[in-house]
């Protein structure tokens, strides 16, 4: 497990927006897995003098540096065995003891929660373990990762975990691929723009996820439900019309095998695929 070059590329941005990491949490030990040069060249693009290999060199390439470089006053890391000394034993498929609740300003999933069964309540528990006013900060893969845990995960998920309801805001939510040239794109919510945000690609791709604790609510106190089948005016509209639209209409009609040529052009030409441009927004 470990922060690769993408997301740490993220956690500067966000140190550079304002961000207060404050007392950390992340899930499992994670390592710094960038390579030096890529590592000094991100350091410098965000205004810090410190060496990539010294960096690296601490805490023998585990990422507690990298993250007290960028403000956090303690990082402890949670995970279900020692063996690669995590400062807090504990199963996430359990609840938390009621005595380390709202401990952490920021807790950080680089590559755990896809591999906990019960997801439920491990992400639960990672919404109870933050005080209000703290961070949720997620890298988490969404497509093409088929067999690398129990999970890929949707935005639809993350917008009805993270809501009001339960006392949480989603304040950016990007989609990304796995390469280090990766542009990063804003992903809306499907509730906000009234359809299923939806793509295929050709990349093994992740979400971004940053939210806020705005209050103390009691979590999943109503069961999330995804936002086409809780408004029921929505109902008739039609998945392929969702596709269909970014698609010149010549091309719909085309023969199934000369279309499956063209969409795979699209696939590869395309990071995002076949992702509605209207939901998928390039930031940087």
């Amino acid at each position: 497990m470990g922060l690769n070059i993408n997301a740490t590329k993220l956690l500067l941005k966000l140190k550079e927006d304002g961000v207060d990491f404050g007392q950390v949490l992340t899930l499992g030990r994670q390592r710094l897995n960038v390579p030096k040069i890529q590592l000094q060249h991100l350091l410098k693009d965000f205004g810090y003098a410190i060496s990539a290999r010294e960096l690296k060199a601490r805490n023998k390439g585990y990422c507690e540096p990298f993250l007290e470089l960028l403000g956090a006053t303690k990082v402890d890391s949670m995970d279900v065995s020692d063996y690669e000394k995590a400062t807090v034993m504990h199963d996430l498929n359990d609840p938390i003891a009621d005595g380390i609740k709202g401990t952490y300003k920021t807790l950080i999933d680089s590559g755990t929660l896809e591999h906990v069964f019960n997801f439920p309540q491990a992400i639960k528990n990672c919404m109870e373990l933050i005080r209000v006013g703290g961070n949720y900060i997620g890298m988490t893969p969404c497509n093409n990762f088929f067999g690398h845990g129990f999970y890929q995960f949707s935005p639809e998920l993350y917008y009805r975990v993270f809501s009001k309801e339960n006392g949480f805001v989603v304040k950016k939510m990007y989609f990304f691929i796995d390469d280090k040239k990766a542009s990063f794109y804003e992903v809306k919510d499907p509730a906000e723009v009234r359809e299923r945000v939806i793509l295929n690609n050709a990349y093994p791709a992740f979400l971004f996820v940053f939210a806020e604790k705005v209050s103390e609510q009691p979590i999943f106190k109503s069961t999330p439900q995804q936002s086409d089948y809780e408004h029921i005016i929505w109902k008739k509209q039609k998945m392929s019309k969702q596709i269909g639209k970014f698609i010149p209409k010549p091309l719909r009609k085309l023969p199934r095998p000369l279309k499956r040529i063209v969409d795979g052009f699209s696939l590869l030409k395309n990071q995002v695929g076949t992702g509605d441009p209207r939901f998928f927004k390039k930031i940087f």
